[in-house]
């Protein structure tokens, strides 16, 4: 199916200006991007944690419900994060990102 509909969308995000300034220096895309991996990063310990409880690996102590509650704020704000993140890293590569390519 063509998409080529949704380009000047993209377009459009590409030359916001976020997604300028992120392109523009030197150290704003890698900050970024290294935020966003130590984010996703939590996020992941957050549901390993969990899923080791439920196995009966880990913390068997624990009631899950208690588990799930401790570590809710980690997982929400790691999800915020991600999201935050993920939306300038998409603005500012966001033509590379179409699903169809530029026309000339």
């Amino acid at each position: 199916m063509e998409l080529r509909f949704l380009l000047p969308f993209f377009e459009w995000c590409d030359k916001t200006f976020v997604g300028q300034w992120m392109r523009g220096g030197t150290w704003e895309f890698p900050i970024v991007e290294s935020i966003h991996i130590l984010a996703l990063a939590m996020l992941v310990g957050c549901i390993v944690v969990i899923d080791l409880r439920l196995m009966g690996v880990l913390m068997r102590g624990w009631k899950v419900t208690g588990l799930a509650r401790e570590l809710r704020p980690y997982f929400n704000w790691s999800l915020v994060i991600i999201l935050l993140t993920g939306a300038l890293l998409f603005l500012s590569e966001a033509v590379k990102a179409s699903p169809t390519p530029r026309s000339g």
